[in-house]
């Protein structure tokens, strides 16, 4: 019985998908965790909100909203639907989120097309995710180099009060990175003028420049990173140190590598790590 429903959906019968799924409702016939991803994905084709928002409630009063699968497939439904601030409201709700769950935010976006504008409708109506939401997105526009989308992202919610979250920021820097955009990241970088002691924020910077290959820029940040006292952990030695063997700056390699055992305490696996390509 549990397969009526998906095999009805897979073979295009969306509306008797539909009136099935009513009549066990009716009958007080519990659901289970193939019910509610196919029924929301014939909502979408159907182009049908009403009936996505009643398999919402549904899906909340018999507790599915924590299964990340249904939790996708409601998130999905409303970037198709293209009601943006819902697809957000429901990312930002899920009690956990996998690849697939941050792809089909990220794709039903960049499909959709959306701008700042539609943030800013969001914001209008109170719509605003969570800065933890927001950091998820663009690590996942990171991941899928999904620039546009990122640059959209931080177009609107540098603006409002999770501008100033330290995490946000590190993910705005790690983003441009990743997407091959350094000079955004650094200006990102630069207009915080007190910038956090967390080594991950830094070490956004350290590796992104390493990783596009401008490895001065990456020296340059490791200093100012002594300069500001902020406590380098064993990721920000590994980026350093390379970036020390593609410069050929030999003296500052042999520098930082004591320096991760004499005044960090961080046991280096090899003395020639840092001096390969």
């Amino acid at each position: 019985m549990k397969h009526q429903i998906p095999n009805l959906v897979k073979n295009g019968f969306y509306k008797e998908a539909l009136y099935l799924y009513a009549q066990h409702h009716s009958a007080s016939l519990p659901p289970h965790n193939f019910t509610f991803p196919p029924l929301l994905k014939v909502c979408a084709k159907l182009q049908s909100p009403i009936q996505g928002r009643i398999l919402h409630t549904h899906l909340i009063k018999t507790g599915f909203s924590v299964d990340v699968y249904s939790a996708t497939a409601l998130g999905d439904m409303y970037m198709k639907l293209n009601l943006l601030g819902d697809a957000l409201k429901a990312f930002d709700e899920m009690p956990q989120r996998n690849l697939a769950s941050l792809n089909a935010v990220i794709s039903g976006y960049s499909q959709n097309g959306y701008s700042r504008e539609d943030f800013k409708k969001m914001q209008l109506a109170g719509e605003v995710p969570s800065s933890k939401c927001v950091t998820s997105l663009l690590s996942a526009c990171a991941d899928m180099a999904a620039l546009k989308c990122g640059k959209e992202i931080h177009g609107h919610f540098i603006r409002t009060d999770i501008g100033d979250d330290d995490f946000l920021c590190t993910a705005l820097i790690f983003m441009y990175m990743k997407c091959g955009f350094p000079s955004a990241a650094r200006r990102v970088f630069d207009q915080i003028k007190i910038k956090p002691d967390d080594p991950a924020f830094w070490n956004a910077m350290v590796s992104g420049y390493g990783r596009n290959g401008e490895f001065e820029s990456a020296v340059e940040i490791f200093d100012l990173m002594q300069e500001e006292k902020v406590k380098p952990n064993s990721a920000t030695f590994v980026s350093i140190l390379s970036a020390c063997s593609h410069t050929g700056q030999v003296e500052k390699g042999l520098q930082v590598f004591r320096m991760m055992s004499d005044d960090y305490g961080i046991k280096p696996k090899s003395r020639a790590c840092w001096l390969s390509n």
